[in-house]
């Protein structure tokens, strides 16, 4: 539960940072629209790689086994 706040907590201060330091509330509708891309394809790598995270399992390195 302590993760779910806390990602909770950084995603909404990602979106302070956008809207108010990085000024998108104000931007044109293309500078918004790439920055939702950017998002986008940023989900996207985290969630590719936490399925090959999530789908390796553990095995010695060849020179350790005997």
């Amino acid at each position: 539960m302590e993760r779910v706040a806390n990602l909770g907590i950084s995603c909404a201060k990602g979106v302070l940072i956008a809207f108010f330091f990085m000024e998108l509330r104000a931007a044109s509708t293309l500078v918004c629209f790439v920055a939702l891309v950017g998002v986008l394809w940023l989900g996207i790598l985290f969630g590719l790689s936490w399925s090959d995270f999530g789908t390796r399992t553990i095995s010695p390195a060849p020179w350790l086994s005997r």
